[in-house]
């Protein structure tokens, strides 16, 4: 298993897409600058609490995106270019496969993460100062204890992640084309968002809701309650995905 996952690894890390991302990060990072220019930002930032201001770009949008096209890329791009078989010529499971491709992802989200972290706090100490703690909405904490909230809040996040990356293993089984795969995948994220908007009963239930909400409970410590339902929200949704995909995958003609 460990080969499989470094295996993966590597080829995630092989490609340009790694630096793409890190460029789309850096540039996020830029925008809360020009929102105290502009005087729309909601809260005042240092350099202690922008990594968690801009923790939200990040979920939502930057790391979604960024594990569908990994995905996409690792699952449909590889069966429609042929060289998803060759590591099935090896003795190998076709479950410890894609679990080494889904585990795999981990290190690229923390690598991410951690450098919009250490960017954050960079550019937030250049553009606004470090501050005297970390203050983050209704949060006060200090500034040992606030790097280390604001590393784990980073981490926790991982876990919708995913999730998330499950789902889209199970979505980019059902395509040959890694375009289609992407554009239905990132079709989904689009719609799920604006579900999520429009029908505020429906958050609970909506995974991408706790790409979120997950940060925020551990940064504010909330109750075990949130945390409960958050945890059995994920488990429905990673748990099922999963389970499906190892079944579909053992049943595909790859060796062709």
């Amino acid at each position: 298993m460990y080969n499989l996952i470094k295996n993966e690894v590597i080829k995630i890390f092989a490609g340009k897409r790694m630096l793409v991302f890190m460029i789309i990060t850096l540039v996020f990072s830029l925008l809360p600058k020009l929102e105290a220019v502009l005087g729309e930002i909601p809260l005042e930032i240092t350099g202690q609490n922008m990594p968690l201001y801009m923790l939200n770009s990040m979920t939502n949008l930057i790391l979604p995106i960024f594990l569908i096209i990994t995905v996409a890329d690792m699952i449909t791009g590889e069966y429609a270019g042929g060289t998803l078989k060759l590591s099935l010529l090896h003795p190998v499971s076709r479950t410890k496969l894609l679990t080494a491709k889904l585990i795999s992802l981990v290190i690229p989200m923390v690598f991410l993460l951690a450098f919009a972290q250490m960017t954050g706090h960079l550019l937030g100490t250049i553009f606004f100062g470090w501050g005297e703690q970390l203050t983050f909405h209704d949060v006060s904490l200090s500034t040992g204890k606030g790097l280390l909230v604001t590393a784990g809040a980073h981490l926790v996040s991982i876990i919708p992640l995913l999730t998330f990356s499950a789902v889209i293993l199970l979505l980019a089984l059902q395509f040959t084309n890694t375009g289609a795969a992407v554009g239905i995948s990132i079709g989904l994220l689009m719609t799920l968002s604006v579900l999520g908007q429009l029908a505020v009963n429906l958050r609970p239930y909506l995974l991408i809701s706790y790409f979120e909400a997950v940060p925020k409970l551990f940064v504010t410590a909330s109750g075990h309650r949130e945390f409960l339902t958050a945890a059995v929200v994920m488990a429905i949704y990673g748990g099922t995905s999963y389970l499906i995909s190892i079944y579909q995958f053992s049943k595909k003609d790859i060796l062709f």
